[in-house]
């Protein structure tokens, strides 16, 4: 069950009045006409069967944060994934949902929700459920589902090919390698993050999109954690280079979605990798 967090919620939202009802109409909420874009309504549909499914089990206080975020999504308001401090978490599990919101998030501030709303929705959806599932952490099926949904999502986001606004193709993407068990920038990784710098100051790109990578020698957290260190390294050299903080996107991916598959514990160099993508 979640705190009085969701009532802030609302409130900073400018919709108290719904927080206060004791009953929620999802099958209303479920017609409601969506006003917003094809990712907001897509949001619209995801939320209204969360609020559905949370209801159904009894759980009021979880419909009635999903029915609120599902309203205000159809009414074309901005409604982001849930942030992992507003959840009571702990352990690998917290750190595991952070990194997944920050892949979550650099996806969509690329283009995810132009791209492929209703993929996009689904990941966000999916997460919200994720989160939601783990911090009550008594239905391990149920938090299997949504994180193999959100997965899935993600890996359907991350295979599209990403759209220009601009004629022309967009440089790269550039690819920086690392020493195993390390997360140092040696000549050859400085050499492509300076020419990924000139080549996006060049072209006037939006944002760079970094996702971090390790190989499957060591355990799960551990590689989450270090291929957080590898996208910050890469990140704050683009920064130095002269990119704004904003633009740069940053997610930490660990083991998943590897380049090469490979079975566990083996070493593997070109997993041990930042991403570097460009959006304009």
């Amino acid at each position: 069950m979640m705190r009085n967090f969701k009532n802030i919620f609302v409130i900073s939202i400018g919709m108290a009045v719904l927080a206060a009802c004791s009953a929620i109409d999802i099958d209303k909420t479920r017609q409601m006409p969506s006003k917003g874009t094809a990712f907001q309504q897509a949001l619209h549909k995801e939320y209204a069967e969360l609020a559905f499914l949370e209801d159904d089990e009894g759980d009021s206080e979880d419909a009635i944060y999903f029915n609120n975020k599902s309203m205000m999504a159809a009414a074309g308001n901005k409604v982001d994934p849930q942030k992992t401090k507003e959840r009571n978490l702990s352990g690998d599990g917290k750190w595991e949902l952070e990194a997944a919101r920050g892949a979550l998030v650099a996806e969509l501030g690329s283009g995810a929700r132009d791209r492929m709303p209703e993929k996009a929705a689904r990941a966000q959806a999916m997460f919200d459920c994720w989160i939601q599932e783990k911090e009550e952490n008594d239905q391990p099926k149920d938090i299997a589902r949504c994180r193999s949904a959100f997965d899935q999502a993600m890996k359907e986001i991350r295979q599209a090919p990403m759209a220009s606004a601009a004629p022309g193709p967009l440089p790269g993407p550039y690819v920086v390698f690392f020493a195993f068990d390390s997360s140092k920038l040696d000549a050859k990784a400085m050499a492509v993050i300076k020419e990924a710098a000139a080549e996006g100051k060049a072209v006037n790109i939006a944002r760079m999109v970094l996702n971090g990578h390790a190989d499957r020698a060591g355990a799960n957290a551990y590689n989450k954690r270090l291929s957080q260190a590898r996208v910050d390294a890469v990140g704050n050299a683009l920064v130095n280079a002269g990119l704004s903080r904003q633009m740069v996107l940053r997610s930490s991916l660990g083991e998943d979605f590897s380049v090469v598959p490979t079975a566990d514990g083996k070493r593997e160099p070109k997993n041990r990798r930042v991403d570097i993508k460009f959006s304009r």
